[in-house]
């Protein structure tokens, strides 16, 4: 991963949007509260982003690079949602062999 620098919900509460070291400018459903939650990446700073915010309207979201020194502007469009993911099988304690006496995580 790459850190995050800046971060800002949207107006209607229905967005999230972040800055990173990688130079992309990533939006994502809010609230995202799952590690490499569905979103849409948008790149062209050479380097990092050190900032980005929605427009008061939230029609559009302004980023400004670090070392190219530049200020991007980038229109929301509405979409609809991706398709979640399928769960994930739990694993569970099991034995690994019919000896009994090794046990380990897997899927029943």
């Amino acid at each position: 991963g790459t850190d995050v620098n800046a971060c800002d919900r949207s107006p209607d509460g229905e967005l999230l949007v972040t800055a990173d070291d990688g130079g992309a400018v990533k939006l994502f459903a809010y609230p995202a509260v799952v590690e490499d939650a569905a979103h849409r990446t948008h790149r062209g700073h050479s380097s990092h982003v050190s900032s980005v915010r929605f427009s008061p309207d939230g029609e559009r979201v302004i980023s400004s690079g670090g070392r190219d020194r530049c200020v991007f502007q980038y229109r929301v469009w509405p979409m609809e949602a991706p398709e979640p993911r399928p769960p994930t099988p739990e694993k569970r304690w099991l034995p690994l062999d019919a000896s009994g006496k090794n046990y380990g995580w897997r899927l029943p």
